[in-house]
Protein backbone atom coordinates (compact mmCIF):
# COMPACT_ATOMS: atom_id res chain seq x y z
CA UNK A 1 0.00 0.00 0.00
CA UNK A 2 1.69 3.02 -0.82
CA UNK A 3 1.96 6.21 1.35
CA UNK A 4 -0.41 8.28 0.01
CA UNK A 5 -2.86 5.82 0.30
CA UNK A 6 -2.07 4.92 3.83
CA UNK A 7 -2.37 8.73 5.09
CA UNK A 8 -5.43 9.07 2.83
CA UNK A 9 -7.11 6.15 5.22
CA UNK A 10 -6.17 7.76 8.37
CA UNK A 11 -7.69 10.86 7.20
CA UNK A 12 -11.03 9.01 6.78
CA UNK A 13 -10.69 7.37 9.99
CA UNK A 14 -10.07 10.72 11.81
CA UNK A 15 -13.41 11.89 9.94
CA UNK A 16 -15.80 8.90 10.42
CA UNK A 17 -13.95 8.75 14.50
CA UNK A 18 -15.78 12.36 14.67
CA UNK A 19 -19.13 11.54 12.88
CA UNK A 20 -19.07 8.03 15.09
CA UNK A 21 -18.83 10.47 18.44
CA UNK A 22 -21.85 12.18 17.14
CA UNK A 23 -23.51 9.48 16.25
CA UNK A 24 -22.87 7.28 19.58
CA UNK A 25 -24.51 10.67 21.35
CA UNK A 26 -27.57 9.31 20.22
CA UNK A 27 -31.60 11.11 21.40
CA UNK A 28 -32.97 10.71 24.13
CA UNK A 29 -36.63 11.07 24.02
CA UNK A 30 -39.37 12.92 22.79
CA UNK A 31 -39.50 17.20 23.47
CA UNK A 32 -41.82 18.54 25.92
CA UNK A 33 -45.42 18.02 23.84
CA UNK A 34 -43.68 18.86 20.33
CA UNK A 35 -43.04 22.63 21.08
CA UNK A 36 -38.76 23.82 20.37
CA UNK A 37 -37.48 26.66 22.04
CA UNK A 38 -38.68 28.83 19.76
CA UNK A 39 -42.54 28.13 19.82
CA UNK A 40 -42.17 25.46 16.89
CA UNK A 41 -45.29 23.01 17.35
CA UNK A 42 -44.26 19.33 16.00
CA UNK A 43 -46.89 16.95 15.47
CA UNK A 44 -45.36 13.36 15.53
CA UNK A 45 -46.47 10.21 14.51
CA UNK A 46 -44.68 6.81 14.99
CA UNK A 47 -44.33 4.76 11.63
CA UNK A 48 -41.54 2.23 13.02
CA UNK A 49 -40.84 0.71 16.35
CA UNK A 50 -37.07 0.37 16.82
CA UNK A 51 -36.64 1.42 12.97
CA UNK A 52 -33.14 3.72 12.09
CA UNK A 53 -31.59 5.46 9.27
CA UNK A 54 -34.74 6.62 7.11
CA UNK A 55 -34.70 7.47 4.14
CA UNK A 56 -37.23 8.51 1.35
CA UNK A 57 -38.18 6.62 -1.84
CA UNK A 58 -41.25 9.33 -3.02
CA UNK A 59 -43.98 11.16 -0.96
CA UNK A 60 -45.31 8.33 0.36
CA UNK A 61 -42.98 5.94 0.86
CA UNK A 62 -39.13 5.36 2.75
CA UNK A 63 -36.58 2.82 3.07
CA UNK A 64 -35.02 2.04 6.97
CA UNK A 65 -33.38 -0.45 8.72
CA UNK A 66 -33.75 -1.90 12.67
CA UNK A 67 -31.67 -0.92 15.75
CA UNK A 68 -28.48 -3.24 16.35
CA UNK A 69 -30.35 -4.21 19.39
CA UNK A 70 -33.22 -5.92 17.67
CA UNK A 71 -30.66 -8.75 15.88
CA UNK A 72 -32.88 -7.57 12.65
CA UNK A 73 -29.86 -6.88 9.82
CA UNK A 74 -32.13 -6.11 7.35
CA UNK A 75 -33.26 -3.56 4.47
CA UNK A 76 -36.81 -2.20 4.62
CA UNK A 77 -39.39 -0.27 2.19
CA UNK A 78 -42.23 1.08 4.39
CA UNK A 79 -45.59 3.21 3.68
CA UNK A 80 -46.42 6.53 5.91
CA UNK A 81 -49.13 3.64 7.58
CA UNK A 82 -46.37 1.69 8.92
CA UNK A 83 -46.63 -1.55 6.94
CA UNK A 84 -43.39 -2.85 5.42
CA UNK A 85 -41.86 -5.39 2.95
CA UNK A 86 -38.23 -6.81 3.55
CA UNK A 87 -35.93 -5.61 0.43
CA UNK A 88 -32.80 -7.34 1.62
CA UNK A 89 -32.70 -10.10 4.47
CA UNK A 90 -28.86 -9.63 5.28
CA UNK A 91 -26.73 -7.97 6.78
CA UNK A 92 -25.89 -3.94 4.64
CA UNK A 93 -23.78 -1.12 5.24
CA UNK A 94 -26.50 0.99 5.96
CA UNK A 95 -25.91 3.27 2.74
CA UNK A 96 -29.16 3.04 0.95
CA UNK A 97 -29.72 5.47 -1.66
CA UNK A 98 -33.08 5.24 -3.68
CA UNK A 99 -32.88 6.05 -7.73
CA UNK A 100 -34.16 9.43 -8.52
CA UNK A 101 -37.20 8.01 -9.23
CA UNK A 102 -38.30 5.91 -6.94
CA UNK A 103 -37.84 2.49 -8.91
CA UNK A 104 -34.79 0.92 -7.78
CA UNK A 105 -32.79 0.93 -4.56
CA UNK A 106 -28.74 0.76 -4.40
CA UNK A 107 -26.90 -0.28 -1.14
CA UNK A 108 -23.80 -2.12 -0.25
CA UNK A 109 -23.26 -5.25 2.10
CA UNK A 110 -20.31 -5.88 4.15
CA UNK A 111 -19.59 -9.95 3.36
CA UNK A 112 -16.65 -11.42 1.62
CA UNK A 113 -18.55 -11.49 -1.74
CA UNK A 114 -20.11 -8.62 -0.70
CA UNK A 115 -20.75 -5.12 -2.94
CA UNK A 116 -23.33 -2.78 -4.81
CA UNK A 117 -26.87 -4.27 -5.21
CA UNK A 118 -30.40 -3.07 -6.85
CA UNK A 119 -33.31 -3.74 -5.98
CA UNK A 120 -36.13 -3.20 -8.46
CA UNK A 121 -39.19 -1.93 -6.66
CA UNK A 122 -41.29 -2.10 -9.68
CA UNK A 123 -41.32 -6.02 -9.28
CA UNK A 124 -43.81 -7.95 -7.08
CA UNK A 125 -42.10 -8.89 -5.15
CA UNK A 126 -39.09 -6.76 -5.31
CA UNK A 127 -35.81 -8.35 -7.04
CA UNK A 128 -32.40 -8.46 -6.46
CA UNK A 129 -29.15 -8.50 -7.98
CA UNK A 130 -25.48 -7.47 -7.48
CA UNK A 131 -24.25 -4.86 -9.68
CA UNK A 132 -20.87 -4.63 -8.66
CA UNK A 133 -18.44 -6.98 -6.29
CA UNK A 134 -16.45 -5.16 -4.10
CA UNK A 135 -17.82 -1.84 -4.57
CA UNK A 136 -19.14 0.38 -1.61
CA UNK A 137 -20.61 3.98 -1.07
CA UNK A 138 -23.26 3.96 -3.79
CA UNK A 139 -25.30 7.17 -5.26
CA UNK A 140 -26.68 8.30 -8.21
CA UNK A 141 -25.88 9.94 -11.31
CA UNK A 142 -28.72 9.36 -12.85
CA UNK A 143 -31.98 6.51 -13.32
CA UNK A 144 -29.59 3.84 -14.70
CA UNK A 145 -26.22 4.60 -13.51
CA UNK A 146 -24.67 4.14 -10.36
CA UNK A 147 -21.65 6.10 -8.92
CA UNK A 148 -19.56 3.86 -6.41
CA UNK A 149 -16.00 3.16 -5.18
CA UNK A 150 -14.20 0.41 -6.17
CA UNK A 151 -13.02 -0.63 -2.76
CA UNK A 152 -9.31 0.55 -4.03
CA UNK A 153 -9.53 3.94 -3.35
CA UNK A 154 -11.03 4.99 -7.37
CA UNK A 155 -14.76 6.16 -7.84
CA UNK A 156 -16.46 5.55 -11.37
CA UNK A 157 -19.86 4.58 -12.09
CA UNK A 158 -21.68 0.79 -13.28
CA UNK A 159 -24.51 1.40 -15.46
CA UNK A 160 -27.43 -1.21 -14.71
CA UNK A 161 -27.52 -2.52 -18.32
CA UNK A 162 -23.33 -3.44 -17.46
CA UNK A 163 -23.73 -4.97 -14.68
CA UNK A 164 -19.97 -5.72 -12.95
CA UNK A 165 -18.19 -3.04 -16.19
CA UNK A 166 -16.57 -0.62 -13.55
CA UNK A 167 -16.11 2.72 -15.60
CA UNK A 168 -12.85 4.58 -13.31
CA UNK A 169 -13.10 8.25 -12.92
CA UNK A 170 -10.00 8.50 -10.93
CA UNK A 171 -8.86 8.78 -7.34
CA UNK A 172 -11.57 9.75 -4.45
CA UNK A 173 -13.62 8.48 -1.88
CA UNK A 174 -17.41 9.34 -1.02
CA UNK A 175 -18.63 9.91 -4.66
CA UNK A 176 -21.84 11.33 -4.96
CA UNK A 177 -23.65 11.58 -7.89
CA UNK A 178 -26.07 14.45 -8.65
CA UNK A 179 -28.98 12.76 -9.93
CA UNK A 180 -29.09 14.54 -13.05
CA UNK A 181 -26.21 12.65 -15.14
CA UNK A 182 -23.96 15.69 -15.49
CA UNK A 183 -22.34 15.82 -11.76
CA UNK A 184 -19.94 13.86 -9.07
CA UNK A 185 -18.74 15.35 -6.21
CA UNK A 186 -15.86 13.30 -4.11
CA UNK A 187 -13.38 13.37 -1.45
CA UNK A 188 -10.01 13.75 -2.44
CA UNK A 189 -6.69 13.86 -0.29
CA UNK A 190 -4.42 15.73 -1.76
CA UNK A 191 -0.11 14.72 -0.32
CA UNK A 192 0.69 16.19 2.74
CA UNK A 193 -3.12 17.19 3.56
CA UNK A 194 -4.46 17.17 7.35
CA UNK A 195 -8.02 16.88 5.22
CA UNK A 196 -10.18 16.03 2.04
CA UNK A 197 -11.11 18.05 -0.35
CA UNK A 198 -13.96 18.49 -1.60
CA UNK A 199 -14.30 18.41 -5.67
CA UNK A 200 -16.51 17.71 -8.25
CA UNK A 201 -16.44 16.00 -11.80
CA UNK A 202 -18.60 17.18 -15.03
CA UNK A 203 -19.71 14.03 -15.65
CA UNK A 204 -19.63 14.51 -19.62
CA UNK A 205 -16.45 16.62 -19.92
CA UNK A 206 -14.59 14.72 -17.22
CA UNK A 207 -13.20 18.03 -16.05
CA UNK A 208 -12.06 17.79 -11.85
CA UNK A 209 -12.92 21.28 -9.95
CA UNK A 210 -11.48 21.92 -6.30
CA UNK A 211 -14.47 23.45 -4.37
CA UNK A 212 -13.03 23.77 -0.97
CA UNK A 213 -11.32 21.60 1.95
CA UNK A 214 -11.74 20.10 5.08
CA UNK A 215 -15.17 18.89 4.87
CA UNK A 216 -16.91 16.12 6.32
CA UNK A 217 -17.73 12.82 4.46
CA UNK A 218 -21.71 13.94 4.18
CA UNK A 219 -22.05 15.78 0.81
CA UNK A 220 -26.00 16.22 -0.73
CA UNK A 221 -26.58 18.06 -3.87
CA UNK A 222 -29.48 20.36 -4.08
CA UNK A 223 -31.56 18.53 -6.27
CA UNK A 224 -32.91 21.57 -8.07
CA UNK A 225 -29.45 24.06 -8.65
CA UNK A 226 -25.71 22.93 -8.53
CA UNK A 227 -25.42 23.66 -4.91
CA UNK A 228 -23.44 21.37 -2.31
CA UNK A 229 -24.00 20.99 1.60
CA UNK A 230 -21.88 19.49 3.56
CA UNK A 231 -19.97 19.27 7.05
CA UNK A 232 -17.26 21.90 7.57
CA UNK A 233 -14.49 20.63 10.61
CA UNK A 234 -12.90 22.64 12.62
CA UNK A 235 -9.90 21.29 14.37
CA UNK A 236 -10.98 17.44 13.32
CA UNK A 237 -14.53 18.54 14.82
CA UNK A 238 -17.74 18.65 12.76
CA UNK A 239 -18.83 21.61 13.36
CA UNK A 240 -20.95 23.92 10.52
CA UNK A 241 -23.47 22.98 7.74
CA UNK A 242 -22.20 24.83 4.73
CA UNK A 243 -23.27 25.15 1.45
CA UNK A 244 -20.88 25.03 -1.49
CA UNK A 245 -21.54 26.55 -4.61
CA UNK A 246 -19.92 24.96 -7.82
CA UNK A 247 -19.30 27.90 -10.28
CA UNK A 248 -15.74 28.74 -8.74
CA UNK A 249 -13.47 27.78 -5.74
CA UNK A 250 -14.08 28.28 -2.14
CA UNK A 251 -17.65 29.46 -3.24
CA UNK A 252 -18.71 28.75 0.74
CA UNK A 253 -21.17 29.90 3.01
CA UNK A 254 -22.10 29.01 6.55
CA UNK A 255 -25.67 28.32 6.70
CA UNK A 256 -26.01 26.41 10.53
CA UNK A 257 -23.60 26.89 13.01
CA UNK A 258 -23.74 23.50 15.09
CA UNK A 259 -24.75 21.18 12.70
CA UNK A 260 -23.73 18.35 10.53
CA UNK A 261 -25.61 15.60 8.29
CA UNK A 262 -27.51 17.94 5.74
CA UNK A 263 -30.89 16.52 4.62
CA UNK A 264 -32.49 18.41 1.33
CA UNK A 265 -36.04 17.96 0.03
CA UNK A 266 -36.25 17.19 -3.64
CA UNK A 267 -38.01 20.19 -4.35
CA UNK A 268 -34.72 22.36 -2.83
CA UNK A 269 -36.43 24.16 -0.83
CA UNK A 270 -36.22 22.47 2.68
CA UNK A 271 -33.30 21.68 4.76
CA UNK A 272 -32.58 19.57 7.62
CA UNK A 273 -29.67 18.78 9.61
CA UNK A 274 -28.31 17.20 12.88
CA UNK A 275 -27.98 20.12 15.59
CA UNK A 276 -24.95 19.69 17.76
CA UNK A 277 -23.96 21.21 21.43
CA UNK A 278 -20.74 20.62 22.97
CA UNK A 279 -20.01 17.70 19.82
CA UNK A 280 -23.25 15.72 20.49
CA UNK A 281 -26.58 16.19 18.79
CA UNK A 282 -29.43 17.95 20.71
CA UNK A 283 -32.44 18.13 17.53
CA UNK A 284 -32.86 19.44 14.45
CA UNK A 285 -32.34 22.46 12.28
CA UNK A 286 -34.90 23.56 9.75
CA UNK A 287 -33.48 25.81 7.30
CA UNK A 288 -35.71 27.31 4.74
CA UNK A 289 -33.24 28.11 1.56
CA UNK A 290 -35.35 30.35 -0.14
CA UNK A 291 -36.69 32.64 2.97
CA UNK A 292 -33.74 31.80 5.41
CA UNK A 293 -36.41 31.00 8.18
CA UNK A 294 -35.02 29.09 10.83
CA UNK A 295 -36.25 26.91 12.90
CA UNK A 296 -35.15 24.04 16.04
CA UNK A 297 -37.30 20.58 16.85
CA UNK A 298 -35.77 18.91 19.61
CA UNK A 299 -36.50 15.07 20.68
CA UNK A 300 -35.70 13.96 17.20
CA UNK A 301 -32.21 12.76 15.11
CA UNK A 302 -30.56 11.77 11.62
CA UNK A 303 -33.32 13.85 10.01
CA UNK A 304 -34.54 13.49 6.45
CA UNK A 305 -36.30 15.79 4.42
CA UNK A 306 -40.01 14.79 2.74
CA UNK A 307 -39.48 15.36 -1.10
CA UNK A 308 -41.84 18.61 -0.60
CA UNK A 309 -43.18 20.39 2.46
CA UNK A 310 -42.12 21.17 6.33
CA UNK A 311 -42.11 17.06 7.13
CA UNK A 312 -39.46 14.84 7.61
CA UNK A 313 -38.46 11.62 8.99
CA UNK A 314 -36.14 11.26 12.20
CA UNK A 315 -35.25 9.00 14.63
CA UNK A 316 -36.06 9.29 18.43
CA UNK A 317 -35.40 7.01 21.06
CA UNK A 318 -38.21 4.70 20.27
CA UNK A 319 -38.19 4.32 16.52
CA UNK A 320 -39.01 6.35 13.28
CA UNK A 321 -41.41 9.10 13.51
CA UNK A 322 -43.18 11.53 10.75
CA UNK A 323 -42.55 14.91 12.37
CA UNK A 324 -45.05 17.55 10.57
CA UNK A 325 -44.89 21.13 11.07
CA UNK A 326 -46.02 24.84 9.72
Amino acid sequence: MNADRVHALRVLAVIAAAAGMIATAGCTGDDDGGTGPDGLAVTRTLLVEHGRLPVWVDEESFLFTYAVETGDDGLYLSDLEGASTELYSGVNNNDHQPAPGGERVAFSTPELDGGVRIVNLTTNPPTSMMLYEGGRAPSWLDHDTVVLENGLGQFGVVDLANPGVFNEYGDGNFPVGDGSGQRIAFLFNPPQSSGMDLRWIDAGTMEINQLTSLVGTDAVWNPSEPVLYVSRLTDGTLSDVIEVGTSQANDVTVLLSGATRPSVSADGVHLFADRLETGLRSGIHYYNLQTSRHEVITGAARPAAAPSGTRLLAEQSDGIYLLEFE
